[in-house]
């Protein structure tokens, strides 16, 4: 890990200058983006079946952990998760408390540490459901009714991209919304379109949410 950490710390300064473009996946295509993460999902999910998943996956967190010397808040991820749900042993559980279970491990882990969880927010959200059409939504009915389940102290991060459309200009971000109506810390997430940069950070600003975190892929 020290090493990896290194290596990236050696490149500061070496900013991508084609940020829509990343090796042969055209970053403006939601479908592309989706097609490629769907073949590297496949790939880890054959790999993490055949583990034991929750030892390796507790050793890896606290590893890192440690390593950024006890950070008040932790990244879990759960994003784009496809294929959850398909292994031998996963197939055997209901896919809701499936789900909340992982998602609560960690969560409860991290809280004897004093430490607060952090989780991207699409898997919460159903991709059928038209009140988020033309936004991230990855989730299915059943993984959408985490969102009435989860701790409250869970931090959802929403990340909007803004696919095919890089000089649209929103206003508002009613997903981001939904999760603080919901009583989630939650904060706005963009990336590519630098247009809706500055529109997000106003609007997390007016409604009161927990922050805005910009990211960088």
């Amino acid at each position: 890990l020290e090493k990896v950490v290194k290596a990236a710390a050696a490149l500061k300064g070496q900013q991508q200058k084609a940020p829509y473009v990343q090796g042969n996946v055209d970053l403006t295509s939601k479908a592309a983006v989706v097609e490629a993460d769907r073949k590297r999902f496949d790939f880890v999910n054959k790999v993490v079946a055949q583990v034991e998943t929750r030892k390796v996956l507790t050793d890896l967190v606290m590893e890192i952990y440690e390593f950024f010397d006890y950070p008040p808040f932790f990244h879990i991820g759960c994003d784009e998760a496809d294929n959850i749900g398909t292994c031998r042993d996963c197939r055997r559980k209901e896919l809701k408390e499936l789900v909340r279970d992982h998602i609560c491990y960690f969560h409860d882990l991290f809280a004897k540490q004093g430490t607060r969880v952090i989780m991207w927010h699409d898997m919460l959200l159903d991709r059928g459901d038209p009140r988020w059409k033309g936004y991230v939504s990855c989730g299915s009915k059943i993984t959408a009714t985490l969102a009435d389940t989860l701790p409250k102290d869970v931090i959802v991060c929403d990340w909007q991209y803004s696919y095919g459309n890089m000089k649209e200009v929103r206003k508002e971000w009613p997903t981001i919304r939904y999760f603080k109506e919901k009583g989630f810390p939650v904060a706005g997430c963009p990336w590519l379109n630098f247009n809706a940069m500055k529109p997000m950070a106003d609007f997390v600003a007016e409604i009161g949410a927990f922050g805005y975190i910009q990211t960088t892929w």
